[in-house]
């Protein structure tokens, strides 16, 4: 069984310097097919997806879970949205995560956590240096799979870039997967180093490679964390698609 996390960058290629107007880099009809070449490439029964959009501009208005499914040959898919627009002629659109799976899916479970809000400051009245920040709401999504060995969980989710907050979220996320069945995975964008995500929630890694920076890959903040009898086939891989700022974590997995 073959279990691939990737945080996507809203399907843009990685080669894709150019900034709109507005500074935002978008995702062209030519990046779309790179996007569902590069799911495809990965060949993964189960793949967590982040930073996916619906509806959205800068991704050429695609469902880019629905082409990950299409990719995969996937049997059940869903999307999660964390952020949703509503544009002034009123055309919606949102920004999340995802799991497609080529095994079927017995049950779904979602997870939401409130973003951070914070008052806004006049520029008069803020201390010199204090740069005043929000924070996106954050999500996991829960998918019991029917593998041929039997039910394995898989968790896709992605983490707040700050600390502490990246580990308050993951603290939570292992609390409400408790409930679940075992063996297991937590697949998704962590923002978190090698180490920390083992020793909160005392769950195995099945992968170890650098993720990001996609071109030099320096860090590993993408995860693949196991409980229960499951293990790693072999060494986990990190594969450079053409899409997005970061690179794929993928382990092929025994149950058992």
């Amino acid at each position: 069984m073959r279990i691939a996390t990737f945080n996507v960058q809203h399907g843009r290629a990685s080669d894709d310097a150019s900034p709109d107007a507005l500074g935002a880099t978008r995702t062209t009809d030519a990046s779309l097919a790179r996007f569902e070449d590069a799911v495809a490439a990965l060949d993964a029964d189960v793949l967590a997806l982040q930073e996916v959009e619906v509806g959205r501009r800068r991704s050429a208005g695609a469902d880019l879970t629905l082409i990950a499914a299409r990719a995969t040959g996937a049997v059940a898919h869903r999307f999660v949205p964390t952020v949703r627009y509503r544009s002034l002629t009123g055309h919606e659109s949102a920004y999340g995560i995802a799991i497609v799976s080529r095994l079927p899916v017995s049950e779904w479970h979602e997870l939401h956590m409130p973003g951070l809000r914070l008052p806004r400051l006049r520029r008069t009245r803020r201390p010199p240096g204090l740069r005043v920040v929000g924070e996106e709401p954050r999500a996991a999504v829960a998918a019991v799979v029917a593998s041929d060995d039997g039910p394995v969980t898989v968790v896709a989710t992605h983490l707040s870039v700050r600390s502490p907050r990246n580990t308050d979220q993951l603290h939570v996320i292992h609390a409400w997967a408790a409930r679940f069945p075992r063996p297991l995975v937590l697949a998704g964008d962590l923002n978190l180093r090698p180490g920390s995500p083992e020793r909160i929630t005392g769950w195995r890694s099945l992968a170890e490679a650098p993720t990001y920076p996609v071109t030099r890959p320096r860090a590993q903040i993408d995860h693949l964390l196991a409980d229960g009898p499951i293990t790693a086939g072999r060494a986990g891989r990190a594969p450079r698609t053409g899409v997005s700022d970061h690179r794929p974590l993928v382990a092929e997995v025994r149950i058992g």
